[in-house]
């Protein structure tokens, strides 16, 4: 045999590895070769923060090396990305030092309306030698789209940047449709049937009168792609378009990412350091996210993931990953809570531990996806400024007042968010700190030093109110558990934030016992994720069968929106996963092609009717419906959400006697898969 046989006939190595991707630190753990547990190192560091700074568009740091280079441009730099996953009105926009762009040639883009409404902040994904053609009817459809309660924030925010478009250094050009442009046989392979076809061939149309300047169509509308194929005009969807911004030119030194592409560059990050670090092929990732997560922010990380390259991925409940890492060697059943306080968000869950089923069952959850550590660090911060000001009569708290400009004022913010971070943590394990600030800028022009001693006593004062918002929590959990402070046999603490002895000692001051500390809190989670990863991806059956069983419910109720814009809940908060239900649905007219289903979910506890208060999740169009007469048929739909909070929709076309006539038939498209 040769050696190039022995190299095709080598196998691919493949490691398991669990991921607690938090929001400010994330930490990876495995499980060795002689079965402990380890977390991977990155530099000296098993914390890895979770930060992404941008020096170039060529030139991205992760890390601590990101966080290093903060005060060097706090303008190039994103954090708390996690906070916003998932939420389509969210973006982060990094500016930076980028000296050795070439001069570009110009580029025209014509835009889909619906690319304003997917991100309303489009304008400032293109360079300065961009042309933007807008169909001239953008505004009346922007204004229609308002009206909608789906669409009323984006399309809002889109007209609102049109108005503002001279802010932007682009030509934006309004053109008007000639269908007329399009081949004469063009409508032989696209029957036009609805508005929204008829609104693609004007969009079509434009692009055809640029031609000439090989333009590029933006259109997430898979149909419409198509139909630019057949007229040889370029196109690419709106998600490619934006990644695409990592790897071409920005004259303005300027890239716009949602929380989603930031998650999918740091994962990636991730990825290639534990590659290195275990000397494997390639990954499968347990990764964790927080208990109230709900399936949009759900979805959202695990594309992230499959966006990063892992072989394998697993989504999976931090509280369950917590009291896995405690309950692995457990000789008894337990009700488990677990307090799980990190850099970014909050959560109370309680999990049923079953030795003998092997079992683990959350039974209740609350929190704040919006609390965590970085608020008690913000309240220091304040704290900070108030003294600079009142003594000092140097005032940072906008950028206005301060009197310095933009460089110099970013720069004192960030030497004291530093500080201020710096000095929280230590006052975890000392009584007295100093908080040192060091060469600040002052609108004199002289660099300015302060000196600021404070206790632990003195921060526990100006963090209280925020210590004191987590009992609430606590007792809705219990509540929805049924259970009763002396029902918990454990209590675990979790995440970086309940290393603070403030925050530990409101703990044990509610349950009237100390809480477990005997392993980190700042790595239990990952700890717990590598465990199940284990387990969950070994090919050995016997392996496989130790794989602990993990039940949670959904963390809101899941519904669809009438055509009275009333919520209709098919699902409600607190059902196990996984769970499925079907809906009917009906024709409106003998021959109709297309149904559109808009989902909606709603937090628990909360009463409204109307989706236009609530969060919008998807739009599911079921199209290719054969012609039937409407009385004939029902359309039986089936939503399901897995163990891991994904959504996946199926559908079959019923006959009046309950029979199946259609199977496969109808064609489920996603507005967020797109």
């Amino acid at each position: 045999m040769s050696s190039n046989d022995n190299a095709l006939m080598k196998k691919e190595v493949i490691k398991n590895i669990g991921i607690d991707l938090g929001t400010t630190n994330t930490v990876v753990s495995y499980i060795d070769e002689e079965s402990n547990i380890c977390n991977l190192k990155i530099g000296t560091s098993e914390t890895i923060p979770s930060v992404v700074f941008f020096n170039s568009k060529d030139e991205i740091y992760f890390g601590n090396k990101a966080l290093q280079r903060c005060r060097k441009n706090s303008q190039s730099v994103i954090k708390l990305f996690k906070r916003t996953i998932g939420n389509p009105r969210e973006a982060f926009t990094v500016k930076f030092n980028n000296e050795n762009d070439d001069e570009g040639a110009d580029t025209y883009y014509v835009l889909d309306t619906n690319c304003l409404i997917d991100q309303p902040d489009i304008f400032a994904l293109f360079d300065a030698e961009s042309t933007i053609i807008l169909p001239i009817t953008v505004t009346q459809e922007l204004l229609f789209r308002a009206e909608q309660p789906e669409t009323k924030y984006s399309a809002e925010k889109a007209l609102k940047n049109i108005d503002e478009k001279d802010k932007y250094n682009i030509n934006i050009v309004f053109e008007e449709s000639d269908t007329s442009l399009l081949p004469k046989d063009f409508f032989k392979g696209f029957q036009s049937e609805t508005i929204n076809d008829e609104n693609d061939n004007k969009v079509l149309s434009i692009a055809l009168k640029f031609k000439e300047k090989n333009p590029i169509l933006i259109s997430s509308d898979n149909k419409l792609k198509l139909k630019a194929a057949t007229c040889q005009i370029s196109a690419m969807s709106l998600k490619d378009f934006r990644l695409d911004n990592l790897s071409k030119n920005n004259k303005d030194n300027k890239i716009v990412l949602s929380s989603e592409d930031v998650t999918a560059l740091f994962l990636r990050y991730i990825k290639r350091e534990a590659l290195d670090s275990l000397k494997c092929d390639n990954l499968n990732a347990v990764i964790t996210v927080p208990a109230n997560f709900t399936n949009i922010e759900t979805e959202a990380t695990k594309r992230a993931a499959i966006e990063a390259g892992f072989n394998k991925i697993h989504i999976e409940k931090e509280p369950i990953a917590a009291a896995i890492a405690y309950s692995i060697d457990s000789n008894s059943n337990k009700n488990i809570l677990v307090y799980d306080f990190g850099g970014g968000t909050f959560d109370v869950a309680i999990v049923k531990y079953n030795k003998e089923k092997n079992e683990f069952d959350i039974l209740g959850v609350d929190g704040n996806p919006k609390l965590g550590g970085q608020d008690f660090t913000d309240e220091l911060v304040k704290y900070i400024l108030e003294i600079l000001e009142d003594e000092n009569d140097i005032v940072l708290h906008d950028i206005e007042e301060s009197n310095l400009d933009e460089a110099e004022y970013l720069a004192d913010r960030s030497i004291i968010e530093a500080e201020a971070e710096r000095v929280k943590k230590s006052l975890s394990y000392v009584n007295e700190e100093t908080i040192e600030l060091v060469n600040l800028f002052t609108p004199s022009g002289t660099s300015f030093n302060k000196r600021i001693p404070i206790t632990r006593e003195e921060f526990n004062s100006i963090v209280g109110d925020i210590a004191r918002e987590p009992n609430e929590a606590l007792i809705n959990t219990l509540k929805e558990s049924n259970l009763l402070t002396e029902d918990i046999d454990i209590v675990i603490m979790s995440g970086g934030t309940s290393l603070m002895p403030l925050v530990r000692d409101k703990v044990q001051n509610f349950f009237g016992k100390i809480p477990f500390s005997d392993k980190n809190p700042a790595t239990l989670i990952a700890n717990g994720a590598a465990i199940i990863a284990s387990t969950h991806f070994s090919e050995e059956d016997k392996q496989k069968a130790m794989c602990p069983i993990r039940r949670t419910k959904t963390v809101t109720d899941f519904g669809i929106a009438t055509d009275d814009y009333d919520f209709d809940c098919i699902i409600p908060a607190g059902t196990q996963l996984p769970v499925s239900e079907k809906k009917k649905y009906y024709l409106i007219k003998d021959g109709q092609n297309t149904i559109e289903i808009k989902i909606y979910s709603r937090k628990k506890k909360r009463t409204d009717t109307k989706v236009y208060r609530l969060d919008f999740v998807d739009l599911v169009t079921l199209s290719n419906i054969p012609y039937l007469k409407k009385q004939d048929v029902e359309i039986n739909v089936n939503f399901e959400l897995t163990e891991e909070y994904e959504l996946k929709v199926s559908a079959d076309i019923v006959n009046t006697n309950g029979e199946v006539i259609e199977s496969n038939r109808i064609i489920i498209n996603r507005e967020s898969t797109k």
